[in-house]
């Protein structure tokens, strides 16, 4: 059956018993079910495979139309914003590791065993970026103080119910950042209930006086869809999926979109795999190493002995290069050719234009010796990002990149 006639046979079966509901009594069972999902819910860890694309206006002479004075687009319920000549600029996939951990989200590569970080913008390149959708909002808007609720009746074309809610600035804790700016500002959206098993659906947010806080942005929206799914510590609402876009005053417009997969109990020795057969990070292994680093300035010669391939790559790949020459370490001696360094592929993103061709950004952070792992921080010599990941672009549609890319690092300081 095709698929618009489907949506249009459900809407035409728009339920009558909505307009029966208790919405005062549903939303304290709604309010109740979170609070005790965030009660119960174990630290869990899940796999995010992340689509991001960038779409801008292209003046008939083929430049980036740019009119900051321009009034503000708005973002629809569905499908792309109705700005004239949008077109696709550019567009990238990764995948990170997300835990919940008392109510906060982090962030890590891949299989990786450390949660450092509340933002996967420290790990990621390029792109938009953001979160509290994992688990954030939900959390605090159901169990925060001064939030205010409104019943909106019926859903269209579905069997649910939905309610409007706000968050006030002064007990926000949403955060938007641009590459200049920053800023807290207040959210409200829509929430989405089962008025059988008081289950959330789905849920939408929307930051509230965006333009006072961030003048260039017209509109941001995240919307999230929820699935009940079954772990070692009982049921529990996870989101299954995410979707967060961002609409600018020159008509520019991206979009994540986020899946989930692998959910499951975080353990200090849960490493989540998924069959790739990139070469694995052995981050926790506790074996004294008596090989000296390499001493802070050194310049590092480092060649590729991973594959990047921009059809099948994606953000978050593990990468190791070995070192073409040998580099003094701090105990006099030396560290040998050949020696491993192991790291992440931080972006992969094909551009469509002004020129079609392949950015990819690198970080590596981990010197094999002695066959065990050291942290070490290196900088790239050449274009770097703001968080020091090297930049290097490739012109062409499909790029491969492989041992005869050859890069040059600087050793800032070990990590340890």
């Amino acid at each position: 059956m095709n698929w618009r006639i489907s949506l249009l046979l459900a809407g035409s079966m728009s339920p009558v018993w909505a307009t029966d509901v208790d919405s005062v009594a549903l939303l304290a069972r709604v309010q109740s079910k979170v609070r005790d999902n965030a009660r119960r819910i174990p630290r869990y860890v899940c796999r995010q495979k992340i689509e991001r694309t960038a779409l801008a206006r292209l003046a008939p002479n083929l430049t980036v139309s740019v009119n900051k004075a321009a009034i503000c687009w708005t973002l629809p319920d569905q499908g792309l914003p109705k700005v004239p000549s949008l077109s696709l600029i550019q567009a990238d996939r990764a995948h990170l590791d997300v835990m919940l951990a008392q109510g906060t989200e982090f962030f890590s590569w891949p299989g990786g065993r450390s949660f450092d970080t509340s933002d996967p913008g420290d790990l990621l390149g390029g792109g938009l970026s953001g979160s509290g959708d994992f688990a954030g909002f939900v959390i605090s808007v159901f169990t925060g103080d001064e939030i205010t609720f409104e019943y909106l009746g019926s859903c269209p074309g579905s069997s649910c119910v939905r309610y409007r809610y706000d968050v006030p600035l002064q007990v926000s804790h949403y955060m938007v950042k641009s590459l200049l700016e920053k800023a807290t500002m207040g959210y409200h959206g829509t929430f989405d209930v089962d008025p059988q098993s008081a289950e959330l659906v789905r849920m939408t947010v929307t930051p509230t006086e965006l333009s006072e806080a961030l003048p260039e942005a017209c509109d941001i929206r995240t919307r999230m869809t929820y699935i009940r799914t079954t772990m070692q510590a009982g049921d529990f609402m996870i989101p299954e999926s995410t979707e967060m876009e961002y609409l600018d005053r020159d008509g520019s417009y991206s979009l994540n979109r986020v899946s989930y997969e692998g959910c499951r109990q975080y353990t200090s020795e849960s490493v989540l795999t998924f069959g790739d057969d990139s070469p694995k990070l052995l981050t926790d292994d506790k074996t004294k190493v008596s090989s000296a680093l390499p001493v802070a300035g050194s310049e590092l010669t480092l060649r590729l002995a991973s594959k990047i391939d921009s059809e099948h790559g994606s953000a978050g790949d593990n990468l190791e290069a070995t070192l073409v020459r040998a580099v003094q370490d701090t105990e006099g001696g030396s560290i040998p050719a050949a020696t491993i360094i192991r790291g992440h592929l931080a972006e992969l993103q094909r551009v469509y234009f002004p020129c079609r061709q392949v950015v990819i950004a690198i970080r590596f952070d981990t010197i094999v010796l002695n066959g065990s792992p050291i942290r070490l921080i290196l900088e790239p010599i050449g274009k770097m990002d703001q968080h020091g990941r090297g930049i290097f672009s490739f012109q062409g549609q499909r790029v491969l990149v492989d041992r005869h890319f050859v890069s040059r690092w600087r050793v800032r300081s070990s990590a340890n």
